[in-house]
């Protein structure tokens, strides 16, 4: 019975072996030892440092469903399998649960004691490479942001890159106003603040609402979506300044402020309105909104309480400096049947009472 092989193949960047020649090797590798290629798992541009790509994982599904049944599975490189030894060693168990052992192409071991002990080393090593590498190319991010240029991601919506020198074989870039674009931009906070002329401030979805009804599309062509106006409502970019390296590349943890890196981008929207249009984000937050249950007359009066009742508004993050303050409130002419609601919120020097 022969052996069959599953083929699987990243490739992480322009300088790595090409899919076609990754796939030209494993032909011939598996042609020269009479094994049977049963599928192939193609992940390109993937990054080995995790599990986060499609194809792997599809991979994995398949093996573990039986939808494929291989003896083997060949990587170009182990480092093209994982670049992390704890990943590599988990992986190569999961699948020799299904009878399913990783091999290299490139990396002839033996599939004993000195073959594991050589692949932990060789993982030990391909681990520390890509820490290194990844520590010098942020480095280099970091410096190319720092003289003011783009970093190579897709600029926001409302403005395009612009080459504006060469280094090398490299194009220096910066950020340039797309003006289509940003007439979009202005347009949508010009409506949050003031409205279309016809009715007051709209909100995020009458907003969304408003642009897919006049035929404006986000960039892709598709319609406009809520988080997508929401999140050009609070890009600070817009203003003049991006920051870069604000969040983990692997995780998006947030980072601390000193390691931001900011560079001057076109202005689209002036300081002034961009604030005004925070303070209104954050005054119709819901966490904003406190609700405060009073009991009607009959129930106060079996319970023997005061004909004045006092509340408390909870601090909220969106009001840090609201601790508890207490108000008074005359519930005396108070007969309704039914318990009388107060909602409160507030804004910096601006406190407003309903009840219902």
């Amino acid at each position: 019975m022969g052996t069959n092989v599953i083929v699987s193949t990243t490739r992480q960047a322009d300088h790595d072996l090409s899919i076609p020649d990754q796939l030209s090797h494993a032909d011939r590798y598996c042609a020269e030892r009479g094994y049977q290629i049963v599928t192939r798992y193609i992940d390109p541009g993937a990054s080995a440092r995790d599990d986060n790509r499609p194809e792997f994982q599809r991979m994995l599904a398949d093996v573990k469903a039986g939808i494929v049944r291989a003896d083997l599975l060949l990587v170009h490189s182990l480092s093209r399998f994982f670049r992390d030894s704890f990943g590599l060693a988990f992986y190569c168990r999961e699948l020799a649960k299904y009878g399913v052992r990783v091999i290299s192409a490139t990396q002839e071991m033996s599939d004993d004691a000195n073959g594991s002990l050589m692949r932990n080393v060789l993982s030990a090593f391909d681990e520390y490479t890509s820490l290194e590498t990844a520590k010098h190319v942020t480095r280099s991010m970091l410096e190319n942001a720092r003289r003011g240029y783009w970093n190579g991601a897709i600029p926001p919506f409302g403005y395009r890159t612009v080459t504006v020198e060469k280094h090398g074989n490299k194009d220096k870039k910066k950020l340039e106003t797309e003006p289509k674009e940003a007439e979009i931009v202005k347009l949508i906070f010009q409506l949050y603040l003031f409205g279309d002329g016809k009715t007051g401030p709209l909100g995020i979805k009458d907003i969304t609402s408003h642009l897919n009804a006049h035929g404006f599309t986000e960039r892709s062509g598709k319609p406009f979506r809520i988080q997508f106006i929401h999140k050009m409502l609070t890009r600070v970019s817009y203003t003049g300044t991006h920051y870069f390296n604000r969040f983990d590349s692997r995780n998006r943890k947030p980072k601390a402020r000193e390691e931001w890196v900011s560079l001057e981008v076109p202005r689209l929207i002036d300081d002034d309105v961009f604030h005004a249009v925070q303070a209104q984000l954050k005054a119709r937050h819901p966490k904003v909104t406190a609700l405060v249950a009073l009991p009607c007359a009959s129930a106060r009066e079996r319970a023997g309480a005061t004909t004045t009742m006092r509340a408390r508004v909870k601090q909220t993050s969106a009001n840090p400096d609201v601790r508890g303050l207490p108000f008074p409130w005359d519930t005396s002419t108070a007969s309704s049947p039914m318990p009388f609601a107060i909602t409160c919120w507030s804004l910096p020097g601006l406190w407003q009472w309903s009840g219902h």
